[in-house]
Order: structure tokens, then C-alpha cells, then sequence
């Protein structure tokens, strides 16, 4: 931060200032003075812009009205802002209220206290609360309603007021140089320190809220000023650091101090005179490539910054949330943004790109006080270490980082993190028994400086990070910078004084190097900039002027306060950041200009004025590339080809001489013409002179070139023989909509292209899967993009549609590995027995079964072998216990429900939930029993239960129920049964053609030998052979066998039935294992 005096106001016929009052909401400025005079001022709006393209400075005043009404000195003047009225008190205890009518100032209301002298008096920010002083001591708090809060009498001669910004506090200074805390109910708080000396009266206080427009989280709010030309700008009442500034005064003294709204100015009253002090803030802003500007700024958080990155040239803005951001800096086309973690000593480098997006991070465990970097490393500087953190590397590879200690001298060692550490020790020579701190960096392309406090600068060779050597400086250095050639290096110090250093290539390690600065020196300089292509030309911002040097003259100076950008070309590009902070999250381009040097502007004068060979000898003798370029574009406008290709030669742009060879050797002017004017980019001029002479293929061309294809696609309508540049021209459009992420207008275009490969990127994006599954239908087989599609699918877990894709494009191994992945086993099964890749599939699934069964996941293993088609090695008895678990739940349900007098249609569901669930037991159960029984031998038995399968095949695979029931008849000889069975699997759709071919094969070959009549004893039916009847006879789940008139027992649980006899000694029932009664 620097502060420097910008204007002097006089007040007129000498009246000596005693008060002074800035309405920071209206930008009123009020003045008390002696013989009671009040005068209500107001400095000229600065918003104005100039054709140049520069801001003007305040200079007129747009009030100048003088309050009369008071007999003596005027101690207070006091403004409430949110009512807009002046309170004026003189020493002889009048008060007067004035008030803004038709913009004029009036009296309002007038009280004469000649008893008591009111010294100082301050409303609240809210305009609610007023404080009176008086020198005896005596303090009066009081509200908007003339109501008393509270009163003190104090020990003390006070002599001025001031409230806090939040109300919460009020502070009292006292005439023995005293500052006393109180909060707004009257309790002592603290004392407040001076870091100065109290030489003499305190005659200033100020203290406003400070959040318009600075983007520094703790800027300086509160001002206090002695008679003798000492001010101390404190951030807050607790604030350790101030900052001190000292006026020379001789035979003048302060009087009063006020801030202006912004807090980007301090009105100081002197003797008869206004002087404003304008402050220039440490933005945390960078300008990186050609035209990104970037900026932080704060919200009412005070931890949350915002990180705008701005390109200037398009507008493109993109805005960044960073939390505690201590620094920014940036290079080439990267900056990076330092900010601190919640845990002390650990801080964060984030390396962005120019629109924000981060690319790379850093810890560290120093203080980013200070930051520079160029193209391939970052400085990161607290008051002691210097850490370099090579991000170059760090992008494609690991990162490297070294380490400067300022005073360590440690080996190398390879750190936690497996990364290497280098020290080097700064030696100064100076101060040795006191720590020198840094105070200044800056760093180029091949070289590092560190500045110290002593005036030590060091100067380091990149990229070995080796000492080339010492300077020592007349003073405390607060910027440096050195020119593109290092051959002279700029300083600014402390105290705002610029200089040059010539003899920098003398400067050895051996020694400490001690130059004169030159004779040339500017006082005020808080800004400079050298051109990054000429080692003479440096441009300066001295209080409110920008100059232009080149050596040591100077060039006519113009009124701004900018900070500068680049200075490339003879051009200054500068910003306005105390505007753009006004309103961060819109800057514009009116905060943006471009300024040329003299040369350029009397090159551009003489082009205009005088005939281009005198031209050509003007630029001949200042020869500067840039002057070169003018002269060639000027020619090149005037198609004075032998010039331009002469000027072009002069500043080595190869482009430009194959340019004008091009033009001239077109014979037809409009040609040429046109070529020019698409040269300087006015391509609606070329466009229009194309579309005159009849040449619209080579404005379609031209667009095609600078890749403006929406022109393109318009001049391409009712233009013959078009088809395949339209598909060029859709391509690109919606190439440029999938840069920006506008997926639907990319998906319409690429539509119209028949791009079905971007397409389908589209959709995928967008999540339209219906439409990206219509879209493979209209994809040729054996296409790459059905195998892209495919994984799509896959990858969302759309089985179906992934095989479909898959097997389209011909990758059949991976539409199995596809269900194989997603566990649709039965799906990869049928493809497995269609194409021929059976063994594989068997045990792929064999081996994910008996990963189940070891993790104890036995009802998984169960749920996929019937996925699969495997109800044969499902493990039944497991799938059958279930089904019992089932029911018994299904039952206590219902009882649970009764006893809760649930509805009936809850009862019914719940009733038919069990019986489905008995129904799969049962399923289950004669299916283990039928195997028992044949493997047992009883084929007989065997096959009679097989029968009874039948009826379960909407919980058994009929193609299972069915080749056992083939296989029992065949062995019992009952070959109708087997007939019927074998003509029900030929029949089977289900089944794989080869399977069933090879069923009709057996067929054949077991009834071209037994005819197919049965020879069972008796057709066992499970109903009744009475006509009308409906009646089913049930089975004995002991034996399977049909129950007609035996004996039985029914289960009280699951209410089967047994044939006692088939019991024996059993006491469980055979389907539930519940005991019987």
C-alpha cells in the first residue's frame, strides 16, 4: 500500500480549518472554520471518460456553498448520513441542524447551549444513536428521538468522538493524547495504543466501515492524526500493525482528518487548506497471455474471497470461490493462487489456467508474504525463506521443489514425500547480528532478485539457482524490476522514489556491489512497468500520471490511476482496478485501455499527414518492429505493395511478405481489396466486396478460414453443389457447442451431419439412453461405434442394450464379458450355447458360485444358478428351506394382522403370498423326492412323482420337469408318458435348436423300437374322472403317492397331507419339519 497527497483544495480568503466531516453515501464534504464560517463542498464526479480512452482526475469542485449562521470558531461538523443532514456546533455552544432542500443548504433547527460547550459529537452509522463530548469530561449518549441512554463523567479533557462501524463501540480521545474504549452501553473496553509518540494534540479521528470496493479483507478503517503531521491507519481497534505516516510539516499543522467513501482517499486539514491523500491498495490481481486479467475481491465473509478471471478481449468471464487467499501472481498463460489451510504453517499453491481451471497444487510451509514467478517456476517469499517450486515439471511429471533458506545451510535430503529439498544460505554481509528480512522479489526468464530491508539485493541465475551476486542500495527497496536485457534495474522505495540502477551486469558474488543510483530520480512513483521488448523503455505512475520513459527523458504525461497490465509493441495496456472493484462481478471494458507511445502516435500523425516515402525515412531513422508494422499496414491499405513488403522485411515478419507476394500477384483490385481488408480483420467488408464481384465461394472460403461457421452455414443457403460442405459446416458448429457444453445444440447439429459417432457422445451426455439405443439401429453391423455404444450401456448397467451392441459390431467375446460383468448369467448363457462358448461360460460361473458359497452367501448362489437356467445345481434343499422360512413369516404376519384388525384386502394379498409360498416348497420338495427315489431305484415310484411336477411349472423349468419325466418313464416303460415328454421338449422354443434336435434324434431312436402305448397298471390323474366335477386328489408328501381312501394325517402348519402308512415312525412333517400332533 501507498499513500501519497493528490490535490489541495484552498479554502478562500485564508479561514483556518477546525473541522472536517466526508458524507461518504452522497460525497458531501464539510468544513468548519474559524468566524463561523460552514462550508458544504463536493468534488466533481470522476466517472467521465476521455476520447483517448483515459479517466480524468477530480480537479472542479460541483458545491461550493457557504453556511452562515454561527459567531464562533466551528468545532464539529457531523453528518448523519441516512437522514442526509449536517450538525454544526461552534465554541460558543450553538448547535445548528441544516437540511438539503432544491440543493441548497438550510437551517433546520438551531439550539444555543452558551452554557456548555459541546467539543465533538458522532451519530452511529445507522443514523440512530448520537454521542456528545464536552472538555470537561462529560460524555452523553443519546438516541434519534433526543431520548438519553446513558452519561459518563470522566478524568479526562476529551476532545473527540467516533463510533465504531458496527455500533458496538465508541472510542474517546482525550487532549492528553489518551484513546479510550467504551462499548455502547457505557463499559469501559480497552485503551487503544499509539504506535507513535504523542508529541502534540490529537485533531483527527475517523473510522468507517471499509467494505466499498477494496478487495483486501482487513483494509484500514480507522484514522488518527496529531497537530504535528503524524497519522496512524489502523485495520482495526486490536490492530497490532499500523500503518504510520508522518507529514512534513514546518510552520502548518493538521487540523482534522475524514475519509471518502471508498477509502481510497484521506482528507486532510492543514492550516487554510484541504489536502487529499490518495492510497493506493495491494490488489491481489495478476495479468497473464494477452488478455486475461485476473482479480480477487471479498464478500461479507471475511475468509471468502472471489477469484475473477476476466479475459478483457471477449468479455468471458469466469468466476472462482477461494476461502483465506493470502497472494496471486502470474506468467505466460498460468497464475497462481496462494491460500492458506486451517491448520497453522500450511499453505496451498493452486496452479489455474486462464479460465480458473486448476491444474496443479502445492503445500507449503512458509508464509506467502510475497510471490513472483515466471514460465517455469514459482517464488513464494515470507520475510525469511524463499521456496521454488519448478511447476513447469510438475504438469506432465512429478513435481520438483527446491528450497532457498535465507539462513540455513543443511545438506540435501529426499523429504517424506519422496521429493528433494536444496538449501542455499543468503549471506547479506549486512546486519549480521540482526535477521534481515525480504522485503521485495522479482524474478525473469534467467534471473531471481531477493530485496532486503538493509538494501541488500540478491541476485540469483535460473535455472541452477546459483549466486551471480550482491547490490547494495541507498534505501529500503519496495519494488524492483529489470529490464528484457538485465542490463538496468528499476527500484522504488519506501518512500516512493524511482530510480535506475545501470551497471546490474558488474554485479559479481565475490563482493557486495555498491551503485550510485543515477541522477535521474521521480518522487510519488507507486507503479511501473518496463517493455518486455525494448531494454530503454519503462512506463511510471507518479500520483495520478502516467509517464512514459525512454533512458531517462520523459514523455508527455497523462492523467490516470491505472496498474499496468503489459507494455508490448509501444503500447501501455492498463487497468483500472479502484473502478472494477466498484462492481467486481461486471467489469467492463471502459475499465480497460491502451495507451501508445509518443513514437507511435508521431508515426501514425506522419502516415496521415505526409506521403509514405517521407514516412518510410521517419520510421528508418526511429526503427523500432512496431513502427515497421504501422508503415507496412499503412501501405498495405493503399496497396503500395513495394513499401509494405520493404517494412514487413524491415521487422522480420516472414507472414506479411508471403501475404503481400499473394495479393500482388492477383491483377483484379476488388481481389485485393478484399484480401486486405480480411488481413486487418473487417471481414464484413471483404464478405461484402466478395459477394459484389460475385464470389461468394470465396467468402464461404474466408469464413472457413477464420472458423466462423455460423456465416458459413448462412451463405452456404440456395448455393448449389453444397451437400458436402453443409456436413463440414454442421460438424464444426457442433464441435464449437461441445466446447461449451451445449450438449443439446450439438446433438442437433451433429443430427443434420449424420455424425452418429458425436452423436451418441451427445446423448450420453445428455443421458438420453432411449435415443441412443434408437440410434444404434441406424448404425451399420461390424461398425466400431456399436462397440462404443455398447459400453455405454455397460457401463450404466443396461445389459440388454449392451449385448445388443455388441453383438452387432461382431464382439461377441465381449457381449459375454459384458454379462458376465453386469451377473446376467442367464443371458450369457444362451450366448454362450449360440455361439459355441459353452466351457468358458460353465466355468466362469462355477467359479463365481464358489466364491458365494465360501463367503457364506449361499441365497446369492441360489438366486443366480436360477438366473442362469441351473435349477438342477441350485441347491433345492436350500431353495425349498427358504420357501418354508417364507410361509412361517407369511403366517405370523397374518396373525400379527388379526390381532391389529387389518382390512381384508390386506388379508386376501397376504393369504395368497402363503399359499405361493407353500406352492414353491411343494415344487421343491417332490423335485429332491423324485430324485431320491430314482436314485434310490424305484423307478416306478420315481416317475409317478415326476407326474405331479407337472403342475409346478411356474416354479421348476419345464424343461427340467420334462427330461425327467422322460428319462423315469423310459426306465419304467411307460413310453406314451415318455412320448408325451419328449414331444413337449421338441416342442420347447426355449430350448437351443441344436438340443432340440438332438431330443428328436432319441425320440426316433427309442419309439422306432417300442411303440408308445402305456403299460402302466393305472393312469394316475390328479382329478376326478366324474363329468361337472372339479375335485383334485391330494398328494402325500411323505411318498409322493395319490391319496384316495387311506388314512392320513394333515400338518398343522403348512397343512399338507400323509399317508399314515408312509409315516412310519416319522414325527416331523416332510415339508416343514414341524412336529406333527
Amino acid at each position: 500500500m501507498y499513500i501519497y497527497l493528490s490535490k489541495k483544495i484552498s479554502i478562500p480568503h485564508g479561514l483556518q480549518l477546525r473541522s472536517l466531516s466526508w458524507n461518504t453515501q452522497q460525497g458531501w464534504l464539510a468544513c468548519g472554520t474559524d468566524h463561523g464560517i460552514v462550508k458544504v463542498l463536493k468534488l466533481q464526479d470522476a466517472s467521465g471518460v476521455k476520447d483517448d480512452g483515459f479517466f480524468t482526475t477530480q480537479s472542479n469542485l460541483s458545491m461550493n456553498q457557504t453556511l452562515e449562521g454561527h459567531r464562533g470558531s466551528i468545532l464539529v461538523v457531523n453528518w448523519n448520513q441516512n437522514y442526509r443532514k449536517l450538525t454544526s456546533s461552534d465554541e460558543n455552544g450553538l448547535i445548528i441542524v441544516w437540511i438539503l432542500h432544491k440543493g441548497m443548504w438550510f437551517e433546520e433547527m438551531i439550539n444555543n447551549r452558551s452554557t456548555s460547550v459541546v467539543r465533538d459529537m458522532r451519530w452511529s452509522s445507522d443514523g440512530r444513536k448520537i454521542c456528545f463530548i464536552y472538555e470537561d469530561g462529560h460524555a452523553v449518549l443519546g438516541n434519534v428521538d433526543g431520548n438519553r441512554i446513558w452519561g459518563k463523567e470522566l478524568n479526562h479533557r476529551l476532545v473527540l468522538v467516533e463510533w465504531s462501524p458496527d455500533g458496538r463501540l465508541v472510542l474517546l480521545c482525550t487532549k492528553e493524547g489518551k484513546c479510550l474504549l467504551y462499548d455502547c452501553h457505557g463499559s469501559f473496553v480497552s485503551n487503544l495504543a499509539l504506535r507513535f509518540e504523542v508529541d502534540s494534540d490529537i485533531v483527527g479521528l475517523h473510522w468507517y466501515g471499509g467494505f466499498e470496493g477494496l478487495d483486501d479483507t482487513y483494509p484500514p478503517t480507522l484514522a488518527i492524526a496529531l497537530e504535528s503531521g503524524k497519522i496512524q491507519l489502523m485495520r482495526h481497534e486490536l490492530d497490532g500493525e499500523p500503518i504510520l505516516v508522518t507529514a512534513e510539516m514546518t510552520t502548518a499543522s493538521i487540523r482534522a482528518v475524514t475519509w471518502e467513501g471508498t477509502g481510497l482517499t484521506l482528507a486532510i486539514g492543514v492550516d487554510a487548506s484541504i489536502y487529499l491523500a490518495s492510497i493506493r491498495p495491494d490488489y491481489k490481481w495478476t495479468f497473464i497471455g494477452q488478455s486475461t486479467c485476473v482479480y480477487s475481491f471479498k464478500k461479507k465473509h471475511p475468509d471468502e474471497h472471489c477469484v475473477m478471471f476476466w479475459d478483457v478481449a471477449t468479455g468471458d468471464r469466469y468466476l472462482k470461490h477461494v476461502n483465506r487467499l493470502c497472494a496471486v501472481c502470474g506468467s505466460g498463460g498460468h497464475c497462481v493462487l496462494a491460500t492458506k489451510e486451517e491448520e497453522p504453517n500450511q499453505y496451498i499453491l493452486i496452479l489455474c489456467n486462464a479460465i480458473g481451471n486448476p491444474l496443479e497444487s502445492n503445500h507449503v510451509t512458509i508464509e506467502p508474504v510475497l510471490m513472483t514467478m515466471n514460465e517455469n517456476q514459482v517464488f513464494v517469499a515470507s520475510k525469511t525463506d524463499v521456496y521454488v517450486w519448478n511447476y513447469r515439471d510438475s504438469l506432465p511429471l512429478l513435481s520438483s521443489k527446491q528450497l532457498l533458506s535465507s539462513f540455513s545451510n543443511d545438506r540435501s535430503k529426499e523429504s517424506k514425500d519422496h521429493t528433494y529439498c536444496l538449501d542455499w544460505k543468503i549471506n547479506t554481509g549486512i546486519n549480521q547480528d540482526k535477521m534481515d528480512q525480504i522485503c521485495c522479489v522479482f524474478c525473469s526468464q534467467t534471473n531471481f532478485w531477493i530485496g532486503c530491508e538493509s538494501g541488500v539485493l540478491h541476485w540469483y541465475e535460473l535455472p541452477s539457482h546459483k549466486l551471480a551476486g550482491k547490490m547494495f542500495l541507498e534505501c529500503r527497496p519496495q519494488a524492483i524490476d529489470v529490464n528484457s536485457d538485465s542490463t538496468r534495474l528499476a527500484v522504488i522505495d519506501v518512500d516512493g522514489s524511482f530510480s535506475f540502477r545501470n551497471n546490474v551486469h558488474m554485479v559479481t558474488a565475490m563482493n557486495v556491489f555498491q551503485d550510485r543510483k543515477s541522477e535521474f530520480e521521480r518522487k510519488a512513483v507507486w507503479n511501473m512497468k518496463w517493455a518486455d521488448d525494448n531494454p530503454d523503455l519503462i512506463v511510471i505512475m507518479e500520483r495520478s500520471r502516467m509517464y512514459v520513459l525512454r533512458g531517462t527523458e520523459l514523455e508527455e504525461p497523462v492523467s490516470c490511476n491505472a496498474y499496468f497490465c503489459s507494455f508490448h509493441n509501444l503500447q501501455v495496456l492498463a487497468i483500472r482496478l479502484d473502478d472494477v472493484m466498484q462492481q467486481p462481478e461486471q467489469p467492463t471494458r471502459a475499465h480497460i485501455f491502451s495507451y501508445e507511445t509518443k513514437s507511435l502516435r508521431d508515426t501514425h500523425q506522419i502516415l496521415q499527414a505526409v506521403e509514405i516515402k517521407d514516412a518510410y525515412s521517419y520510421v528508418e531513422e526511429h526503427g523500432h518492429p512496431r513502427l515497421w508494422t504501422s508503415l507496412a499496414e499503412h501501405a498495405l491499405e493503399h496497396l503500395d505493395f513495394s513499401v509494405a513488403a520493404k517494412a514487413f522485411v524491415k521487422c522480420k515478419n516472414y507472414y506479411g511478405i508471403q501475404f503481400v507476394k499473394k495479393v500482388e500477384a492477383l491483377r483484379d483490385k476488388n481481389l485485393q481489396n478484399a484480401e486486405v481488408c480480411a488481413y486487418f480483420r473487417r471481414f464484413e467488408d471483404a464478405e461484402r466486396i466478395y459477394i459484389n464481384i460475385d464470389r461468394k465461394d470465396l467468402a464461404i472460403h474466408m469464413r472457413m478460414k477464420i472458423g466462423d461457421w455460423f456465416l458459413v452455414e448462412k451463405l452456404l443457403e440456395n448455393f448449389p453443389g453444397n451437400n458436402s460442405l453443409l456436413k463440414l459446416t454442421w460438424n464444426n458448429i457442433g464441435d464449437h457447442f461441445v466446447v461449451t457444453q451445449k450438449w443439446n445444440d450439438a446433438a442437433r447439429y451433429y443430427s443434420k451431419a449424420k455424425n452418429f459417432q458425436m452423436l451418441a457422445e451427445c446423448y450420453s451426455e445428455l443421458h438420453h439412453w432411449t435415443k441412443l439405443q434408437k440410434l444404434m439401429d441406424h448404425v451399420e453391423h461390424g461398425s466400431p461405434l456399436l462397440e462404443s455404444i455398447a459400453r455405454k450401456f455397460m457401463n450404466i448397467g443396461v445389459c440388454e442394450h449392451a449385448v445388443t451392441g455388441f453383438t452387432r459390431s461382431g464382439n461377441i467375446k465381449g457381449a459375454l464379458n459384458c454379462c458376465l460383468q453386469l451377473n446376467d448369467w442367464e443371458k450369457a448363457i444362451k450366448l454362450a450355447e449360440l455361439h459355441n462358448c459353452e466351457k468358458e461360460t460353465q466355468e466362469r460361473l462355477r467359479t463365481f458360485i464358489n466364491e458365494l458359497l465360501e463367503s457364506g452367501s449361499t441365497v446369492s448362489a441360489i438366486y443366480v444358478l436360477q438366473k442362469a437356467g441351473k435349477h438342477l445345481q441350485s441347491h433345492a434343499l436350500e431353495v425349498k428351506k427358504i420357501y418354508v422360512l417364507a410361509a412361517f413369516e407369511m403366517e405370523a404376519y397374518i396373525a400379527r394382522s388379526l390381532d391389529l384388525q387389518h382390512n381384508a384386502d390386506s388379508l386376501d394379498r397376504s393369504d395368497r403370498d402363503i399359499r405361493n409360498a407353500w406352492h414353491n416348497a411343494e415344487a421343491y420338495h417332490l423335485w429332491m423326492l423324485a430324485h431320491r427315489e430314482l436314485y434310490s431305484g424305484n423307478m416306478e415310484q420315481a416317475a409317478k412323482v415326476s407326474w405331479w411336477l407337472k403342475d409346478y411349472e411356474d416354479v421348476l423349468q419345464p424343461h427340467s420337469i420334462y427330461s425327467l419325466i422322460a428319462l423315469t418313464s423310459y426306465f419304467c416303460g411307460y413310453y406314451e408318458q415318455c412320448s408325451r415328454a419328449f414331444t413337449v421338449l421338441e416342442l420347447n422354443r426355449s430350448i437351443p435348436e441344436q438340443e432340440r434336435k438332438d431330443y428328436k434324434e432319441m425320440a426316433a431312436s427309442i419309439f422306432s423300437r417300442h411303440q408308445p402305448v402305456s403299460n402302466a397298471k393305472d393312469e394316475l390323474k390328479r382329478r376326478c374322472l366324474t363329468p361337472k366335477c372339479t375335485a383334485t386328489f391330494p398328494i402325500c408328501m411323505a411318498s409322493g403317492t395319490q391319496i384316495l381312501h387311506e388314512d392320513f394325517v394333515k400338518c398343522g402348519y403348512c397343512k399338507s397331507l400323509m399317508i399314515s402308512s408312509k409315516l412310519k415312525y416319522k414325527v416331523h412333517c416332510p415339508l416343514c419339519h414341524s412336529p406333527l400332533e
